[in-house]
């Protein structure tokens, strides 16, 4: 008799496996063109940086001074917020495809409390 496990190439695996795939190498180009922006912009030598922190106290408050007097504003910078992490919905999207693959080795989760101590202490 055969032990090996078959493997099962259905449409939820494949989707899953691609989803993921791609929303992880997404993640990555992102993040690695931020910090490829940051290191251009913010200058290298400590007498610049210096300068930095008035303009950015001045930026803090204006943002802030927008976010309080429009209501508008406050629903568009979070709409900007959701799209600006859509790589990580992909992520969770093909997460949700390969879950009955990624946590097979997990056991069920009606024996999780069957073998855990009473928390009273107490016998019966």
């Amino acid at each position: 008799m055969d032990t090996r496990e078959t493997k099962s190439y259905s449409l939820n695996n494949i989707l899953g496996t691609g989803l993921l795939l791609s929303g992880a190498l997404l993640c990555y180009l992102r993040l690695a063109a931020a910090i490829q922006h940051a290191t251009i912009a913010l200058p290298s030598n400590g007498s610049d940086a210096l300068g930095l922190l008035p303009a950015t106290g001045l930026v803090v408050a204006r943002v802030l001074q927008d976010l309080t007097l429009s209501p508008v504003s406050v629903f568009s910078a979070f709409l900007y917020f959701l799209l600006s992490c859509w790589p990580l919905a992909v992520v969770s999207l093909g997460a949700i495809l390969l879950r009955k693959n990624l946590f097979a080795a997990l056991p069920p989760a009606s024996s999780w409390n069957s073998d855990a101590p009473s928390s009273s202490g107490a016998r019966k």
